[in-house]
């Protein structure tokens, strides 16, 4: 067995799977999955899922979510531009970059919704491609281009993107693919164009739930993508601070239900009797001030890069 990324045979089984005992809607036994670490380039990935096993994973999920497709049919598409996810990446990401600059975009990995409804809010004009087993409603609305379902840098050539926006799809991959996509990626991008991921920080976190099959700290990923040519231009760890909750709250208890009835009752008031216009600067005005916030109570890494 050799590193995926750099071909060294120095690998140790460090972690194991979290949800080994999840039972997966195609029977895959995740306790069998191995996870190592590679003691030269530090790159954390499943040593023994196939591709076949992803796809059909990821297909049979997918069918089985109806949940999630009921959720996302009664949503109002409105508000989508300001999904606390994208809405906080794309302001992160125009402190680094000139919007008038991106006229086209890829998405790997959108779901349900991607970055599409939230850069339209600041630029109308974008030509948007994406990859997903998914064509939501939003998609549709906003003008997405699907390219085809699953991301495979060998099956076609892309367009010419200014900006690649991977929002927690990197860890999906298969970490035989991960040195073929970031490839793909820097040759499909223009000169000066932009690459953009956040990832989930499960080193940190030390959480290792399948179906992620890549898993990377700050440094590592950073050094992975200037191994690939790509020029660092900001890094970010994301991460709440645990805040101190007294064990003893049987006193507050009463009182912290009316506090949630008051905060409800305010909420209707404002969705009813407020413009769209008004709510819209209030959500923007918060978001400008919690910029480079959390958004989860999990932690996360952001990096942008540039060719």
């Amino acid at each position: 067995m050799e590193c995926v990324h750099c071909d060294s045979s120095n690998l140790k089984e460090e972690f194991s799977y979290t949800n080994f005992d999840e039972q997966t809607p195609n029977n895959l036994k995740i306790k069998e999955k191995k996870i190592f670490t590679c003691e030269k380039c530090n790159l954390i990935f499943c040593a023994n899922v196939n591709p076949k096993e992803l796809e059909n994973y990821y297909k049979i999920y997918e069918n089985l979510n109806n949940d999630e497709k009921n959720k996302q049919q009664n949503t109002d598409l409105n508000w989508a531009p300001f999904n606390s996810r994208f809405f906080s990446q794309f302001l992160y990401f125009l402190q680094y970059a000139n919007r008038d600059k991106i006229n086209s975009v890829l998405e790997i990995g959108p779901n349900w919704q991607g970055i599409l409804p939230t850069i339209k809010f600041f630029k109308n004009d974008i030509k948007y491609f994406f990859f997903d087993q998914i064509n939501s409603e939003s998609m549709k609305k906003n003008g997405g281009i699907q390219l085809g379902t699953y991301f495979d840098p060998y099956l076609k050539d892309l367009p010419k993107i200014d900006l690649v926006w991977m929002s927690h799809s990197l860890e999906h991959i298969h970490p035989k693919l991960l040195k073929p996509t970031l490839k793909k990626i820097y040759e499909s991008l223009n000169q000066g164009g932009y690459f953009f991921i956040e990832i989930p920080d499960n080193v940190k976190e030390k959480v290792f739930n399948f179906p992620h099959t890549l898993f990377f700290k700050e440094d590592t990923l950073i050094k992975i993508l200037k191994k690939h040519n790509f020029n660092i231009i900001c890094s970010q760890s994301i991460e709440k601070k645990l805040v101190e909750i007294p064990t003893k709250l049987h006193s507050n208890e009463k009182p912290q239900m009316k506090k949630n009835l008051f905060l409800k009752m305010l909420k209707d008031i404002i969705k009813t009797f407020l413009t769209k216009e008004f709510k819209q600067k209030m959500l923007v005005n918060y978001a400008v001030k919690n910029i480079n916030g959390p958004y989860s109570d999990r932690p996360n890494i952001r990096i942008i890069v540039q060719k």
